[in-house]
């Protein structure tokens, strides 16, 4: 078994950047190098400007790597969610869109991705479940979409998609001309007069154009970021043996979503908040049992309001993230919105995603909830036999070994918890991760943790 995902074990070669070595002044600069910063550079990259992308780690090697890669519309019960029907009209417009956008590209630039469409289909596992999946199959009718209710627990949709997210990332490499950064952490971002001063440790890119595509944004708690969304994990496996060829996902809880790649069965089981648990080997058990050939984890940004923050926040400060498990289109989306917007064209989708968007009943609905999860992951952090906590020291023991590291996330203090199939400490309130030894892999913490052994 490999504790890390089908995508980066099947990378054959990958074009690699330098760091930042220098200071910059630019027009753009992309922070974040996973689908939603290449899909902006890719929109903006025969614009004229002079544009500069910076990766905190390896491109796509985030939350692009661990993704199951589907292209697809039929995304639970998100149409019947939203309540709203020109809401829930304007996104399926929007998903749609999207589609046809990433097919466009990997066809107008021969990406080899292990494009393959196929139909989608949503599966109902109880009674009430079977009334909601019914208002799904009534709205899809409405809007003409070619929908077939194979029984009272399962409805389907054709034209949907899958791919390879990374050697889809891999192709739009090999068509930006761009200058691409890797291993360059920006960690604060200051506006002085019409710039903004991006900071890494030892350099600073001045900029007139900032656009945030790096999944968990870490500085923007004046806009009360972390009360407007939440990150959700979830647990996935690649093993070899088809069973079904569809795209496949169930409503309610635990989630099981599959997909094919080649002659593996991808599976999905298992989302939570990342704040609801404290043991993260338990939540493999149902794929560890399966005795998978590759296994890994995810996080998603789930928004309240079921809708994605894609926008300008203020004059020249755009934001891309929080697309509620799917990456795929609306992160190829985020790029023409993106784009649209700095260059004042039209975008029909710029309102429904406005990240200032008024989601104040779905604030009031879930907040109260989510804040008290986080409280609780905050103050009464749950220790096992090989981790506990002394003082402001995290120790897991392993093997006769011992690893200290601190307690707290440097991002807001949540007690960290240790994921011991992946060997990754891990915050529960917002995700950030750390290698075993302490150092930072992801954000939003932009921190080392380390102590060292005792």
């Amino acid at each position: 078994m490999i504790a890390k995902s089908i995508w980066v074990d099947t990378i054959k070669s990958a074009i690699s950047y330098e760091a930042l070595d220098q200071d910059l002044k630019v027009d753009v600069l992309i922070i974040g190098g996973g689908i939603t910063g290449m899909s902006v550079a890719y929109q903006l990259q025969n614009s004229g400007l002079n544009i500069v992308l910076v990766e905190r780690n390896k491109i796509g090697r985030g939350i692009t790597s661990k993704t199951t890669g589907k292209i697809d519309y039929l995304q639970g019960l998100k149409y019947t969610k939203l309540k709203n029907e020109k809401i829930a009209h304007l996104y399926l417009k929007s998903q749609l869109e999207a589609i046809n956008l990433l097919k466009d590209i990997i066809e107008k630039e021969k990406i080899l991705c292990d494009l393959e469409q196929t139909s989608s289909i949503l599966v109902a596992q109880t009674e009430k479940e079977a009334k909601q999946l019914q208002a799904e199959f009534i709205f899809f009718k409405k809007e003409n979409i070619p929908v077939t209710k194979l029984n009272n627990q399962s409805i389907k949709v054709e034209n949907t998609f899958h791919f390879h997210p990374l050697k889809y990332i891999e192709g739009l490499k090999q068509k930006l001309t761009i200058p691409i950064y890797e291993n360059t952490n920006i960690l604060k971002v200051k506006r002085r007069n019409e710039y903004y001063f991006c900071y890494t440790n030892k350099h600073h890119i001045k900029a007139k154009i900032v656009i945030l595509a790096c999944h968990y944004p870490f500085f923007l708690i004046p806009y009360l970021f972390p009360l407007k969304c939440y990150p959700e994990k979830s647990y996935i496996m690649a093993k070899k043996g088809v069973e079904q060829k569809e795209n496949t996902i169930t409503i309610g809880h635990p989630t099981l979503s599959q997909r094919t790649f080649k002659d593996n069965q991808i599976t999905l089981i298992g989302s939570h908040k990342t704040s609801d648990t404290f043991s993260i080997k338990e939540n493999f058990s149902p794929l560890l049992a399966s005795n998978p050939d590759y296994i890994w984890s995810n996080e998603d940004l789930m928004t309240f309001d079921f809708l994605p923050f894609i926008g300008r926040l203020k004059e020249n400060l755009y934001l891309a993230t929080g697309y509620n498990t799917w990456g795929m289109t609306n992160a190829t989306l985020a790029g023409k919105i993106i784009s649209d917007l700095i260059f004042k064209k039209p975008n029909l989708y710029v309102p429904l995603f406005d990240p200032h968007r008024s989601n104040f009943l779905a604030r009031t609905t879930y907040v109260g909830k989510t804040s008290k999860e986080y409280l609780k992951a905050y103050i009464k952090p749950k220790t096992t036999k090989k981790l506990h906590y002394q003082d402001s020291k995290a120790i897991y023991s392993e093997n006769n070994d011992k690893i200290i590291v601190q307690k707290r996330c440097p991002h807001l203090g949540c007690p960290l918890i240790f994921n011991a199939i992946e060997q990754v400490w891990e915050c529960p309130c917002h995700a950030s991760k750390f290698t075993k030894e302490g150092y930072w892999l992801k954000g939003p913490s932009k921190k080392d943790i380390t102590i060292g052994k005792p």
